[in-house]
């Protein structure tokens, strides 16, 4: 009797610390994922039947978005070649949409625990009343992933002659275009299931990837300020003991939750920046390269909303990408002032904490899989390449 209250203590005792360390805020963004056919629920083998469930429904739903993705491109490529040039570029991105998925499902466990490391670093650097509440932004973001795809959808069916997209939508999903009346109903079902299912499963995926991303990237931010914020107390009240038990104990998990950030989300974001900038071309593409005889008016205003949402998406998530390493070049300008406040430090100490805090600025970022670093020169360079892409299409559309 005495071993099994120990263990039930045992137990109780670890869920409570699991649910302290959760972050409850990330878990509206990630039970959104739901939506897209993408289950977080934890599990802790896959031989398990939890995990053996979620794995069956991983290889279903995966199956279904390969053959949205290719049989789109196929329909789109082959059989309609005067809008190969803005229909191969979509084609590409919604590839790469379909690889961002596959990586977003190999690595939810990565993602779920670094979300706990850095949920509870922030727990640890300030009190509760003072932590920054993301609630509204966690709703508000998913709800938006998963409301505007659709949105676009409903009003294309209803801006556009309904009949005509429905026969293309069934030369996609079914490869004829010919309606029997006798079965007109169920396949108009079916192709507005499918199409509805298209849509949350590959266009609403990106759009939720740029929620959480900006949520993580967010709360490191707020932990670099944070760390600024207890280093300026301790500076303030001219206690350089504290100050340099602060910066130690703080300094090694800090670097260890953004490289673990970094290797659950580099990746991810380098295909996510692919994808944005791939349907950013395809738009740019179809606007240059229209004819005054192929003007629709409909379709004119549904790229210009695309275009809209994908380059909000991008300036919205490059910003606080960038905002990790401009805070941690403010804790660098903190450290550097550390000679002119006459701190109590000896020489080699002092060097040994300017060293370590160039390292903190340069190591404190977030990266595209290693190939660039986010930061506001990225902005303006990538803003430069898309600008230039159009200029070029303009000039080539007009000779």
């Amino acid at each position: 009797m005495s071993t099994k209250r120990s263990r039930n203590q045992w137990n109780n005792i670890q869920n409570e610390e699991k649910e302290n360390n959760s972050d409850e805020e990330f878990e509206i963004i990630l039970k959104a994922f739901c939506f897209t056919g993408m289950i977080f629920t934890p599990f802790k083998t896959i031989f398990s039947l939890k995990g053996f469930a979620i794995l069956c429904l991983d290889i279903i739903i995966e199956t279904i978005c390969v053959y949205f993705v290719f049989s789109n491109a196929i329909v789109t490529l082959i059989e309609s070649p005067h809008s190969t040039g803005h229909a191969f570029i979509l084609s590409i991105a919604n590839v790469i949409g379909l690889c961002m998925r596959i990586i977003i499902i190999t690595k939810r466990g990565r993602i779920r625990k670094c979300s706990e490391i850095i949920f509870k670093l922030n727990q640890d650097m300030l009190p509760a009343t003072e932590s920054k509440s993301l609630r509204k932004f966690g709703w508000i973001g998913s709800s938006f992933a998963l409301i505007f795809p659709v949105g676009l959808m409903i009003v294309g069916f209803i801006s556009r002659d309904f009949h005509c997209g429905l026969k293309r939508l069934t030369e996609i999903y079914f490869y004829t275009h010919r309606i029997d009346s006798s079965s007109s109903i169920i396949i108009s079902v079916l192709v507005v299931t499918f199409r509805t299912l298209n849509i949350l499963f590959i266009a609403s995926v990106p759009m939720l990837t740029v929620v959480m991303c900006t949520f993580i990237f967010t709360r490191l931010r707020d932990i670099n300020l944070n760390f600024l914020s207890l280093l300026q107390k301790s500076m303030d009240m001219k206690l350089p003991s504290k100050f340099f038990s602060d910066y130690t104990i703080f300094y090694g998990r800090i670097t260890t939750a953004i490289e673990k950030a970094e290797k659950t989300l580099s990746l991810v974001s380098f295909f996510l920046y692919g994808y944005m900038l791939s349907c950013v071309f395809a738009v740019t593409s179809y606007m240059v390269t229209r004819s005054p005889e192929t003007y629709n008016v409909a379709g004119i205003l549904f790229q210009s909303v695309i275009f809209i949402e994908m380059v909000g998406l991008f300036i919205f998530l490059s910003i606080r990408a960038a905002s990790v390493n401009e805070s941690a070049v403010e804790v660098k300008n903190l450290i550097h002032s550390l000679p002119a406040k006459r701190f109590d430090f000896d020489s080699n100490l002092t060097a040994t904490l300017l060293q370590l805090a160039n390292n903190f600025a340069s190591e404190v970022c977030v990266t595209g899989w290693g190939l660039f670093t986010i930061n506001r020169g990225f902005i303006l360079t990538t803003g430069g390449v898309v600008v230039t892409y159009g200029v070029i299409l303009f000039q080539l559309g007009s000779t």
